[in-house]
């Protein structure tokens, strides 16, 4: 990424915004790296928390930070205000941090964002985002959904795949998020592990009667005494 040398000045980065002391700071962050000074990034933080007690300064504040996301400022300055809209993120957040999700440097930094917003628009974020992601960030989006109680269709493709880290996530995820019917899937595989085991399990303790076969299931003979009991 290109140093603050060649950052526009912040009245045209941030949308507009008139010059002011907020600017100065976000100047000095937008030049950040590892291993330097993180006193402006303490800074930083202190101006996000105080802008929540007063919705206007908030939303002024999350519009400048959702444009210093998309900036040309460092990457370690942009995962900053990632990590900043975590926290005062709405849905206003929601299109910049999509863009970049799949970014190799700034998709972790992106995910952890949208997974703290509670809106309905990073949820289907996070679930678009689904079927291109892989690797470290396959496993984070799926947890992600799984959290929000969102039982994504790809799940059970997932967790017969041949990535075992997102299949493993899957697994879980559909212990989480699924039914007796999905329970019923996870056990007709070729060898369920033990991870399949235990989220058919979890499946069946939060159905009621209708997770009886599948306790009936867990309690035959050929089963391990660990998965038995």
């Amino acid at each position: 990424m290109s140093s603050l040398s060649v950052i526009l000045p912040l009245a045209l980065v941030l949308a507009g915004a008139s010059p002011g002391a907020g600017d100065e700071l976000l100047e000095e962050v937008a030049a950040y790296r590892y291993g330097q000074s993180r006193e402006p990034l303490f800074r930083l933080s202190e101006e996000v928390r105080a802008s929540l007690a007063d919705p206007g300064e908030r939303g002024e504040m999350e519009a400048r930070l959702v444009d210093f996301v998309e900036s040309d400022a460092t990457v370690e300055a942009r995962e900053i205000a990632c990590r900043e809209l975590r926290l005062i993120g709405t849905e206003s957040a929601v299109p910049a941090l999509s863009r970049l999700l799949l970014n190799p440097k700034l998709g972790d930094a992106a995910l952890f964002a949208l997974a703290s917003i509670p809106v309905p628009e990073a949820t289907d974020a996070l679930s678009a985002a689904l079927g291109a992601s892989s690797g470290r960030l396959r496993v984070g989006l799926i947890q992600a959904l799984a959290q929000r109680g969102v039982a994504h269709p790809a799940f059970h493709e997932i967790a017969g795949g041949d990535d075992p880290e997102a299949a493993a996530a899957a697994t879980w995820a559909l212990g989480h998020t699924g039914d007796v019917d999905d329970a019923r899937r996870i056990l007709e595989t070729a060898e369920p592990s033990l991870e399949a085991r235990e989220a058919a399990l979890r499946i069946a303790e939060r159905s009621g009667d209708a997770g009886e076969p599948v306790f009936r299931r867990l309690l035959d003979p050929s089963e391990s005494a660990a998965v038995r009991v």
